[in-house]
């Protein structure tokens, strides 16, 4: 079981580190007051979280059908470390966050001036710019997070985006347990799992 939870633990971690991070991606280009190109930037992130949803997918079903075979009945210890694995994503996300927006807010000048993402990325890796962005290194202060609390930031946004990851989180996972235990309906309830994915765009417009 610790083998077969080893990949879909660095997936996820992954993926949830990766869908934070595009944030401050986002918030760079708002300082910078490009935030189209911060956009497109943090295209790069949601790339690289949707190519190890792909990846984690298969995994998990997998853990699901040898589980059902054996039957196993760690099941829910291994989805629980799922879930930790997300977690641990959302806490690196937040200890790199201060880190980069700095940083973000650095490329989205360089992707302007170079025209494309290859181009910046060739002329980023020189000895001076990868020595100069030890410069821009920030760790998280308290300071931080009281003024994400009386900055203005709307409670009903961070309420609303609470909710839509944690049923983005225990969603698909919820319907992959669910098929463990009811075989007879495995397809049916593998189907229902847009109903997860799906609704996440949908809270993300209210």
């Amino acid at each position: 079981m610790i083998y077969q939870l080893a990949l879909p633990f660095l997936f996820t971690m992954i993926i949830h580190a990766a869908d934070s991070m595009s944030y401050a991606l986002r918030l760079g280009g708002m300082r910078t007051r490009r935030i189209t190109i911060a956009i497109s930037l943090s295209g790069m992130l949601l790339l690289l979280s949707r190519t190890s949803n792909m990846a984690q997918g298969p995994l998990l079903g997998s853990m699901i059908d040898s589980a059902r075979e054996s039957g196993g009945g760690s099941i829910q210890m291994g989805l629980h470390i799922i879930i930790l694995a997300a977690a641990v994503g959302t806490m690196i996300a937040i200890l790199f966050f201060p880190t980069t927006v700095r940083w973000s807010a650095r490329m989205v000048v360089h992707l302007e001036k170079a025209g494309s993402i290859p181009a910046m990325m060739k002329s980023l890796f020189h000895f001076s710019k990868v020595k100069n962005a030890w410069s821009y290194v920030c760790l998280p202060r308290l300071s931080m997070m009281r003024q994400l609390v009386t900055g203005g930031l709307p409670r009903r946004l961070m309420l609303l985006n609470m909710i839509v990851t944690a049923i983005y989180t225990c969603g698909v996972l919820a319907t992959l347990y669910a098929a463990y235990m009811n075989p007879q309906q495995a397809v049916t309830l593998h189907n229902q799992q847009g109903l997860s994915t799906g609704l996440r765009p949908f809270f993300s417009l209210c």
